[in-house]
């Protein structure tokens, strides 16, 4: 997709007043791979086949930790994102996880 229609897309009339703030806001890449060097997430909402066999090992060791995938369209092999040390997130599939205690849990402690 050409970034024009990207744009065009992102700033139409009927979804968006301030398309001048999307132009400032958004930025295009031109592979996954630079868009998501350090980065902390990942959100994919397509079934497009090339985000299948993206080499999802390198994708994380340039990203910054911990590294999220939310997988909108459920197309991912979460297993391996997991053995790789993703954060794999997905809308209406369960993943088992280890619990993680987050500083802001009832179940911390201040020390």
């Amino acid at each position: 997709v050409e970034p024009s229609q990207i744009y065009e897309d992102l700033t139409h009339p009927s979804i968006c007043d301030s398309p001048e703030y999307v132009r400032k806001s958004v930025k295009i890449y031109s592979d996954a791979y630079t868009a998501t060097n350090g980065t902390h997430a990942i959100v994919l909402c397509t079934e497009w086949d090339e985000f299948i066999t993206l080499d999802y090992k390198r994708i994380y060791g340039n990203m910054m930790k911990p590294a999220y995938i939310f997988d909108g369209r459920k197309i991912l092999d979460h297993e391996n994102l997991l053995e790789l040390g993703f954060h794999v997130q997905t809308i209406g599939k369960r993943l088992a996880r280890p619990v993680t205690n987050r500083c802001w849990s009832s179940s911390s402690k201040i020390v």
